[in-house]
């Protein structure tokens, strides 16, 4: 597993994109570039107009170029089960990308090559960024799944006192 330091980051955005409605407005919005033969050329330009789109509409702003690298899953599926299976075939068989020189894309047959690009191209992140990755993870989880946000309950403590010396005063 390699830890990227903005994990959280990027569960939350997985999230934001396939457990909400957005409003349609939005979505017709996001059509910018209405076909992809549209797109800049450069895998590095078409990526800052999706970190671009993904800050405006969600909020959610992430350092790394590679705004997606989970999620390709989601492509698979098709109009039809024969185009779903053919999609799963080149998933599977296509070769394996890893970030190169720059951060762009390369494209390789073998977990060996794939592993000497890393070598090569090692992406580094600081203890603290991995730090505060482990801190947004612990909040997430605690809200989202057992239901306690410190924010609420610090909020809630804060009325309470002022409740409490409003009521003293009477």
């Amino acid at each position: 597993m390699i830890i990227q330091g903005d994990s959280t980051i990027r569960y939350k955005l997985i999230r934001s994109i396939g457990c909400e409605l957005h409003p349609e407005e939005w979505i017709d919005d996001w059509k910018i570039v209405k076909k992809y033969e549209d797109l800049p050329q450069d895998e590095l330009e078409q990526r800052k107009i999706q970190s671009g789109l993904i800050k405006k509409y969600l909020g959610i702003s992430i350092e790394d170029p590679n705004v997606l690298t989970c999620g390709q899953c989601a492509l698979v599926c098709g109009p039809d089960i024969h185009e779903s299976a053919k999609r799963l075939k080149l998933l599977k068989e296509g070769g394996i990308v890893v970030p190169g020189k720059d951060g762009r894309n390369v494209v390789v047959k073998t977990f060996e090559e794939a592993r000497k690009i890393r070598e090569q191209y090692p992406f580094r992140i600081s203890r603290l960024r991995m730090l505060s990755d482990s801190l947004q993870s612990g909040v997430l989880w605690m809200a989202y799944y057992f239901g306690i946000e410190p924010r609420s309950i610090f909020k809630n403590w804060i009325y309470q006192r002022k409740l409490k010396r409003a009521m003293s005063e009477k």
